[in-house]
């Protein structure tokens, strides 16, 4: 082949074989890809329900216990009403 004004253009062959590893790397990279794709898309949904799971659970329970708060704020409410003031003195330490 000749380029401009017969100049040879020189094929390297180092050059030739670098580049076919590295499409047969990508080649070979993205096969391993595809065929591990339906296990990472099925790890990725097991997890996402897991933390659904965990979720509706915690949410239940925070549920119950700001229900046994408002209860107990209720009933402190009502032992306030009740309570009577007391001044005090400090005692003099031997």
């Amino acid at each position: 082949m000749y380029g401009k004004e017969g100049s040879e253009i020189v094929f390297n062959l180092s050059d030739l074989s670098r580049t076919i590893i590295i499409i047969l790397i990508v080649i070979i990279l993205g096969s391993i890809f595809i065929t591990l794709l339906p296990y990472i898309i099925l790890a990725g949904i097991a997890v996402w329900i897991t933390s659904k799971i965990f979720r509706y659970f915690n949410r239940k329970k925070e549920v119950k216990e700001e229900i046994k708060t408002e209860t107990m704020d209720e009933t402190f409410d009502e032992l306030k009403k009740d309570a009577i003031d007391v001044d005090y003195q400090e005692l003099n330490k031997k």
